[in-house]
């Protein structure tokens, strides 16, 4: 059996011209959404729906699948390839919103829709998490996200990267730790 290279090279560019077109799309279907948001009513539900879907496949739903099969499992490993595609869509929809409407006030959103780009951020991997910095901290320092939240996004981004977790001196004040970490993860200047 002769394999022609160039039928190999001529059906990998249609797969790869399809994905990216299909990639394009889901892209402009997630703008046009966010765009078409009018009212701080209407953003409240897309962020409580952004929350429901991160959190279907965490907490108790996902203890009773480890629980019923077990980490080695096929259907555990289901779970988790499904949590990160819904991660990856959330996250691709977060980022277009903050970049739209920036960090919601928690004076007008109830808290769920309020705490909904933290936890999506929060469940991203370091690369994400480090480019939302700036909106996180905007959202600390306008008091929009709470000090508990910001400190724990900041430890949780210094286990990631630094692969231990920190340990700071003296009494705990979370606005030092908070200090602390951002020195430790070089994010000062940003």
């Amino acid at each position: 059996m002769r394999i022609d290279i160039r039928k190999i090279i001529f059906i990998f560019l249609i797969l790869l011209f399809t994905n990216c077109n299909v990639n394009s799309k889901k892209q402009d279907n997630v703008i046009e959404e966010i765009s078409s948001l009018k009212n701080d009513s209407e953003k409240e539900l897309f962020l409580k729906e952004i929350y429901k879907s991160d959190q279907s496949t965490r907490g108790e739903n996902s203890s009773n699948v480890l629980l019923k099969f077990d980490k080695n499992s096929k259907q555990y490993k289901q779970h988790l390839i499904k949590r990160d595609s819904i991660d990856k869509v959330n996250l691709k929809k977060i980022k277009h919103y903050l970049s739209k409407f920036g960090y919601p006030d928690k004076n007008v959103f109830s808290e769920t829709a309020n705490i909904t780009p933290w936890i999506v951020i929060h469940h991203s991997d370091l690369k994400n998490r480090l480019h939302h910095y700036k909106d996180l901290k905007k959202a600390y320092e306008e008091n929009n996200l709470s000090i508990g939240r910001f400190e724990l996004y900041l430890t949780r981004t210094f286990q990631m990267q630094k692969h231990y977790f920190p340990k700071s001196e003296g009494v705990y004040n979370p606005e030092e730790k908070i200090e602390f970490l951002i020195k430790e993860l070089n994010l000062k200047n940003d």
